[in-house]
């Protein structure tokens, strides 16, 4: 302008600069259609701050294109504080894939998730201190001709090198691995009735019995790797959980049989993925499995290759400072293409940094409250604060999120009618419940 010798500096904006100028400006609203799984739909919609709807989906693709059928990571984190409605939003995503049909592989913790794992037409399994769990891999195939053997070979001899550490948790030397591997394929030659971890100690020698004897016959921790008969058969199932509280609780110490226990679980997993159906596998308290050698590299083998196979990973946790301190949580959050972060009042900003979080974000979400039921959604270059208010289903709530009450009446209910059917316990539990 004439006269004036002051001008606006030039500065670069971003298209999200220019687009919150705009009128009709409003919260990222997800995608209806269009998506990897199904048919297509997204999995449910909310309600955004601002009333408008969000279509969330786990799965992240361009929101112009139609990438339905497509093989696209949808592995999704969760983190909140207790009581934050964690497990409820959890238990409503999973009901709504329902309608596609997906095998469901849970690995909870405090039996959480078990209502609704059972509600949905799975089984479900507590792990028990100092009683077998009935998790026996080496019974899994009975010869070469079967379609699991090389993977079951190869996961045998990697799990008999877990159990041979030492007390400080050192690796067995490279001849004691040779040796390993030599009584693993022995122990395979054997009828498959009689195969278990003790077998080890018939084959080994003195110095590897030490390290193992722990491990089976009446050992210390041979309930949970030397299980005389296998009674879970992972092909059977359609539809899974087990509570594993018993290794994950770190109450008194890191439990020296969560890596072994955990990792055949997670072999299992494996063995029950198939034919490139879509699997929903939920692990609570992520970070602990993620913290050892042979549970981590399989959570980041299921992350980076499960896609192609159909697996669609939730990893979750209750207690978000542990998890953001786990030893691979950079390389975790990069192949989540979806978080989900509920409230935390006691945020510390050094962790929710590592998740992408601007400071402005990060200080509305330290705001919410427990009771809020608002949640924060990251995907790819979005985000939206998103809330799922079940007011007026007050009643079914406890289906969907285990409360300490609400299992105490299931059990009583299962001791009386045996293990029967949703259509059966689930009326006679919330009938029970209000009165």
């Amino acid at each position: 302008m004439p006269l004036n010798k002051r001008r606006p500096l030039d500065t670069r904006r971003t298209i999200t600069n220019l687009a919150c100028l705009m009128s009709f400006h409003n919260y990222s609203s997800g995608k209806k259609s269009g998506n990897p799984i199904g048919d297509g739909s997204a999995i449910m919609p909310l309600k955004t701050d601002s009333g408008s709807v969000y279509w969330f989906n786990t799965h992240y693709s361009p929101p112009e294109k139609n990438v339905t059928g497509q093989k696209i990571a949808g592995h999704a984190m969760f983190l909140g504080a207790t009581g934050t409605g964690k497990t409820t939003f959890e238990a409503t995503a999973s009901g709504f894939l329902q309608r596609f049909d997906p095998l469901m592989f849970v690995v909870d913790y405090n039996r959480s998730t078990e209502l609704f794992v059972r509600a949905y037409g799975g089984s479900y399994f507590t792990l028990q201190e100092g009683i077998y769990t009935g998790c026996n891999p080496w019974q899994l195939a009975e010869g070469p001709e079967s379609p699991v053997w090389h993977r079951l070979l190869a996961f045998l001899k990697r799990w008999t090198q877990v159990l041979a550490r030492d007390n400080q948790g050192n690796p067995c030397s490279d001849e004691h691995g040779i040796e390993l591997n030599a009584a693993v394929e022995s122990i395979m030659r054997m009828p498959v009735e009689e195969r278990r971890t003790a077998l080890l100690l018939d084959i080994v020698s003195p110095e590897l019995q030490t390290r193992l004897a722990k491990w089976c016959d009446n050992g210390e921790y041979a309930w949970a790797v030397d299980s005389p008969r296998n009674t879970f058969n992972p092909l059977h199932h359609k539809k899974v959980g087990f509570d594993t509280t018993v290794v994950l609780d770190t109450k008194n110490g890191i439990h020296p049989a969560c890596e072994p226990l955990l990792a055949v679980l997670f072999f299992y997993k494996e063995i029950m993925q198939r034919g490139g159906n879509l699997m929903l596998s939920i692990i609570e308290e992520f970070w602990m499995p993620a913290n050892f050698p042979m549970t981590q590299s399989m959570i980041k083998s299921a992350l980076k290759a499960g896609r192609m196979k159909g697996e669609m990973m939730w990893l979750t946790s209750q207690s978000p400072e542990d998890a953001i301190n786990c030893a691979i949580f950079a390389a975790l959050v990069q192949q989540t293409a979806t978080k989900i972060l509920l409230p935390n009042p006691d945020a510390k900003w050094e962790g929710y940094k590592e998740i992408g979080l601007t400071e402005k974000e990060f200080e509305k979400l330290k705001e919410l409250t427990k009771e809020s039921r608002t949640m924060l959604i990251k995907q790819s270059g979005s985000s939206v604060f998103a809330k799922m208010d079940l007011f007026g289903f007050d009643e079914f709530i406890p289906v969907l999120s285990g409360s300490e009450t609400g299992l105490s009446i299931f059990d009583e209910i299962i001791a009386e009618k045996g293990d029967v059917a949703p259509d059966i316990w689930i009326p006679e539990l919330l009938k029970r419940l209000n009165g």
